[in-house]
């Protein structure tokens, strides 16, 4: 059950084949992007939040990415930072949800639109340093939900500590489902990512959650 509400979901950081995506910490979640002491060249600059719709691939055969975050713009490149969203392609629609490491992975999480039932995920893999995302496969009506909701909702643990329940706003999220990509990048098919099984860094370090 969700039921307290402590802090804000922590994005953690990866970097996505498909789409050259940063998925990070932005601000004091991640030391690289928390430094005060630093000039101002070397700050990057943050968007709000929102939610966009970003495709790679063929017509045919699109890869298409959901997700709710916020741009960052650091030393002239610009990065797409994400926390959650769905991954799309043909008729499979999968929700993924990131939380920081250190999270209870045998616990997995809870999520819920609003005041509809909650919902369990299990943590499909951790990326060094990045984080930890959870992943389900998204019905039909968990998307009805999505477009027509306030909120989605969700709670992990951290380590031993009790459950923290954070919340992505829906305003907008059917806006960018619906319509045209913000960003559509010509890929291979093997650089989209897999639902419950990717690894988008590549570097030493990275666990798949079993």
């Amino acid at each position: 059950m969700i039921e307290n509400k402590r802090g804000r979901l922590c994005a953690p950081r990866a970097v996505g084949a498909a789409f050259a995506l940063l998925l990070g910490a932005v601000g004091s979640g991640h030391p690289a992007l928390a430094q005060s002491d630093q000039p101002d060249a070397s700050r990057p600059e943050v968007s709000e939040s929102k939610w966009i719709k970003r495709c790679s691939g063929t017509e045919a055969d699109a890869f298409c990415e959901i997700s709710f975050g916020k741009m960052v713009t650091f030393r002239d490149k610009q990065i797409w930072v994400a926390v959650a969203g769905l991954f799309e392609r043909g008729d499979q629609r999968d929700l993924f949800i990131f939380t920081p490491l250190g999270s209870a992975l045998r616990r997995g999480i809870a999520f819920r639109v609003d005041t509809a039932e909650a919902k369990t995920a299990q943590f499909s893999v951790c990326l060094q340093v990045q984080g930890c995302q959870a992943i389900v496969s998204a019905e039909a009506g968990l998307i009805e939900q999505m477009k027509t909701g306030n909120e989605l909702q969700v709670q992990f643990s951290l380590g031993n500590r009790p459950p923290v329940t954070s919340t992505v706003t829906l305003s907008g999220f059917t806006a960018a489902y619906e319509g045209v990509p913000e960003v559509i990048v010509e890929a291979p098919d093997e650089a989209a990512p897999q639902a419950g099984s990717q690894d988008t860094s590549g570097g030493k370090g990275d666990a798949v959650v079993q």
